[in-house]
């Protein structure tokens, strides 16, 4: 007999496997082994979809890595209250990154990924993950990656976030950054706000009220109105 095998037992016979045929096993007996037999296949299959899911979970993800780099990056700086030059050097060069345009790709995919880790978690976490990772790690990421990181800075931020990060983000330029960004956004809507407007004057429009009046305002500088008592009335735009 081989192992791991499975033995089946009745009453006639005591002990067989499935291989050795059914003699004298009766039509209920093969009705209950059958029921057994898939109750056990389903409990197999759900231990073995278990221990896989539960390996799956211990491999190390994409990004541990990174966020083993931005725990060990928050307890230095606490204790610091500064920057070290390597970590300097990346959050001057993130600032750079983020106050132009960028062309390269690689600056490219690092500005976009500091530009929404400071629009979700603020100044602070930019200068955090600026300093703790910079551009090389950040950019050789894959798409999914960069999303699972931001998303544990998002996660995090609370617990990352502290006065000195604050500080240290004022002395570094980032939050004005974040002035920046805000003072872009709302010059976007201001211009999309404008260009609504001047569409809706230009475009023509023909408006009628119960058969009283009309109104075209397609001629330029002002809308006519015609009424059967003042046809000739004319509304100037102020």
């Amino acid at each position: 007999m081989e192992y791991p095998c499975i033995t089946l037992h009745t009453k006639e016979r005591t002990t067989f496997l499935w291989g050795e045929g059914f003699e004298g096993v009766t039509d209920v007996e093969l009705e209950t082994l059958l029921q057994k037999s898939r109750d056990t296949l389903i409990s197999v299959e759900a231990e073995v979809e278990k221990r896989s899911l539960s390996k799956a979970s211990n491999q190390p993800s994409g990004i541990d890595r990174y966020s083993d780099s931005l725990r060990k990056g928050v307890n230095r700086i606490q204790v610091l209250e500064r920057l070290d030059d390597k970590a300097a050097e990346h959050v001057k060069a993130a600032v750079e990154i983020l106050t132009a345009p960028q062309t390269v790709r690689s600056f490219k995919v690092y500005r976009a990924f500091l530009h929404d880790v400071l629009h979700h978690c603020g100044p602070e976490l930019v200068l955090l993950c600026a300093a703790c990772l910079g551009k090389p790690k950040v950019a050789s990421l894959k798409v999914e990656d960069r999303i699972r990181l931001l998303d544990h800075v998002k996660g995090r931020r609370s617990s990352y976030n502290s006065p000195i990060l604050g500080r240290l983000a004022t002395e570094y330029g980032v939050h004005s950054l974040q002035g920046e960004q805000e003072k872009k956004r709302r010059r976007v809507e201001s211009t999309s706000l404008t260009s609504e407007m001047t569409t809706n004057e230009s475009a023509p429009a023909r408006i009628t009220s119960e058969g009283d009046y009309t109104v075209d305002s397609t001629r330029v500088g002002g809308a006519s109105y015609s009424h059967p008592r003042f046809r000739s009335l004319e509304l100037m735009q102020i």
